[in-house]
């Protein structure tokens, strides 16, 4: 995924008389993507694995595209996952687009489940399980036939 943050340190000299004077200064940029980032791949239904492009239309502020893996066996709670993939101990691939402003907030939240973010169209577009971009036949979540059938009727 591309760098949504970096830093640059800029170093400036200025000679005033006999003495000279450093000045550090260090810039975070942070790359905007609303003119740039038209789609994310999103996972309407993890549990069936029905995923599709999801159009951005929001030139309002900048959005990236994120993914992280749930464990079934782990979150009992999770209302995504169906009692058998609980048992079963699936793993389920989310995606999403998200605001940009929301993106620290989703690194610590999903930290533990491999988030994962980029800015470029679809970037997104493979199973935050298992890395697999075969949405067509991978199980648990971007797999099945909801995937292929949500992916071709755009």
């Amino acid at each position: 995924c591309p760098v949504l943050r970096s830093t640059t340190t800029l170093t400036t000299a200025a000679q005033d008389s006999e003495d000279v004077t450093t000045t550090t200064t260090k810039l975070t940029t942070s790359t905007s993507t609303s003119t740039t980032l038209r789609s994310c791949w999103y996972t309407s239904e993890p549990a069936t694995g029905t995923a599709f492009s999801l159009p951005i239309d929001d030139d309002t502020r900048p959005f990236v595209c994120g993914s992280h893996c749930e464990d079934c066996a782990t979150r009992d709670a999770f209302a995504l996952c169906t009692d058998e993939q609980r048992v079963d101990g699936t793993k389920l691939s989310v995606n999403y687009a998200l605001p940009e402003s929301s993106l620290a907030q989703y690194e610590t939240q999903f930290a533990d489940r491999g988030f994962q973010s980029c800015n470029t169209d679809d970037c997104n577009k493979a199973n935050a399980c298992t890395g697999s971009t075969d949405w067509g036949g991978a199980a648990g979540g971007g797999g099945g036939d909801n995937a292929t059938a949500a992916q071709e009727s755009e």
